[in-house]
């Protein structure tokens, strides 16, 4: 399509697809690919309460909004990418040149490698749900011409974030455990609050936490 594509459907499943334009898909039922989705402008998907499973090596030259249920997604978005789901958020490789923002029902977590050049904010079920980006070449805060990208906010209960080279934490809010551990220097520049216990592994890196309304429980 060499223009803009506009889909309202019930249960979607999306064959390779290259669209000029902007991609809008609005369904009753659960979206799927079976192909490539390679979008040059935006990319919305609104599955209501239905699960969307993007997991071939999509594209998206704007922004990317996705609406959903269980959502497990595979994208390399140049803008933004948003997700807002009523279940859960699992990650095949991504890559973000903006910022990502998670808004999920239940847990999230990833199965291929997170790449974010701006901020990261992810928040599970409001704090009770569990957080796990563990896979060790994840790079939240990219550093792009000498100059450190995005801070990383969570809100979730069990929490574990790992990054290939240094991370800035921002808005921390964790009800169990919180586990960092980089290849690189730990900061913040934003306010951690933590409920339950803190472990940080960053092997000769320095770790500095001096926000000064920092709340470390032991």
């Amino acid at each position: 399509v060499g223009g803009n594509l506009t889909l309202t459907s019930g249960a979607l499943a999306l064959g390779g697809t290259t669209v000029g334009g902007a991609l809008a898909v609005t369904a009753s039922g659960a979206v799927t690919d079976t192909g490539v989705l390679a979008v040059t402008g935006t990319t919305t998907i609104n599955a209501g309460s239905n699960a969307v499973t993007l997991n071939s090596s999509n594209t998206s030259g704007g922004a990317a909004s996705i609406t959903g249920g269980d959502v497990d997604v595979t994208i390399n978005a140049t803008g933004n990418l948003t997700l807002t789901t009523t279940g859960s958020v699992t990650f095949g490789t991504t890559t973000v040149g903006g910022n990502l923002a998670v808004t999920a029902g239940t847990t999230v977590s990833q199965s291929g490698v997170l790449t974010i050049t701006g901020t990261t904010d992810i928040t599970a079920a409001n704090g009770a749900s569990n957080i796990t980006l563990n896979v060790f070449d994840n790079d939240f805060s990219k550093t792009v011409g000498g100059v450190l990208g995005g801070a990383v906010s969570l809100r979730g209960h069990n929490t574990r974030i790992k990054d290939v080279n240094e991370i800035d934490l921002g808005t921390i809010i964790t009800y169990g455990m919180f586990l960092v551990q980089a290849g690189g220097a730990v900061t913040d520049s934003g306010v951690l609050t933590l409920l339950a216990k803190l472990e940080i592994q960053a092997a000769t890196h320095d770790v500095t936490l001096d926000t000064a309304s920092n709340d470390l429980h032991p």
